[in-house]
Order: C-alpha cells, then structure tokens, then sequence
C-alpha cells in the first residue's frame, strides 16, 4: 500500500473508533492514560503492542504505550502519570507539533490562542483540566487527525548501538582515484 494510501487508512480508522458510539464521551475530565490510549487507537499503534498487553497491570500497560508513542517522537507523557488530568497547555503542544509541522518556539500561552484561533481547541488556561468531550471532538476532525498522522506515524527509530556503527575509517578505506587532466 502507498504512503499516501496508508496515511488515508489511518484517518479512516481513527474516525470509526473515535466516532463509534462506544467511545461517546462524558461530561468527565480525561485523563493522560485515557488520551494516551485514544492516540494509540488514532494512529493505529495497537499491533506494537506485545501480546501480553491485555494480561498487564493499567500502569504497564500506560508506560508501554508511553514507549509506543516516545518512540515516535511524542514525549509529553514520559514519566507521567496515567491518574493525572490532561491539561489545555499539554493538548496544545501535542497538536500544535503535529499541525505547525516546523514549530516555532513559542510559550503554551500563544501555542492556545494559535489552536483556538484555527478552531482547533478553546482557548483556556493551559493549566485548565481538559474535558473529555472537548478533546473528543478536537480528534473527531479530520484535517487534524490528518496532521497527527503525517507527522507522528513514521518508522521507529532504531536503537543503534556503538557496536553497530562502522569506523571512520572504515569508510573512507578505498582510496579516491587521481584526478587526471
């Protein structure tokens, strides 16, 4: 299948999870295990979880799909807490990374108003608790999903090890040919 075939499948398949009336938000708080886990079924992630994934405790299970996630470069949830409330400055520099594809360094304040502005999210304290519902319908939309996507579903980087690597000189061992006039 084509990149550009498989970036269309995701974005199809995200939208049927999170449009699927099992996944109806409530009028609650969302929590980072629960985004945590709403961006591993977006992005299509379950298959690299391992297979005992079912049989693991739910803090296990968060800090393996923390891994799943760092590995791609999303390192907002990394020693966090799956308990803990996602907060408004948290979503805003996930989705602002993934929709400003080179982001410029800006405070989570202007990161908000730059969403909000776009009609991404509301604006907010980025301290507020995030309510289910609201990022729900944020990762409904699908040029936004689209973007999570594009940026964020790419190979896993592979761990290389000094032992792997070649030597410097190694590399340039062939002699380069004598430039003749």
């Amino acid at each position: 299948m084509s990149k550009i075939g498989m970036i269309f499948a995701f974005l199809i398949l995200g939208i049927a999870l999170l449009s699927n009336p099992v996944c109806a938000a409530e009028k609650t708080l969302i929590t980072k295990g629960k985004f945590v886990d709403l961006l591993i079924r977006v992005m299509a992630l379950e298959g690299e979880l391992p297979p005992e994934a079912a049989k693991l405790s739910p803090d296990d299970l968060y800090r393996t799909m923390v891994a799943i996630l760092a590995n791609r470069g999303i390192l907002q949830f990394v020693g966090t807490d799956r308990n803990e409330r996602l907060r408004r400055g948290e979503l805003a520099d996930f989705l602002y990374n993934a929709v400003v594809k080179v982001p410029e360094a800006l405070t989570v304040v202007d990161k908000i108003a730059f969403l909000a502005d776009r009609g991404l999210i509301k604006k907010g304290k980025p301290t507020e608790a995030m309510m289910e519902e609201e990022v729900m319908n944020t990762l409904r939309m699908p040029e936004l999903v689209l973007a999570i996507v594009e940026t964020y579903i790419r190979p896993p980087i592979p761990e290389v090890t000094r032992g792997e690597l070649p030597e410097v000189k190694e590399l340039y061992e062939d002699p380069a040919s004598p430039i003749t006039p």
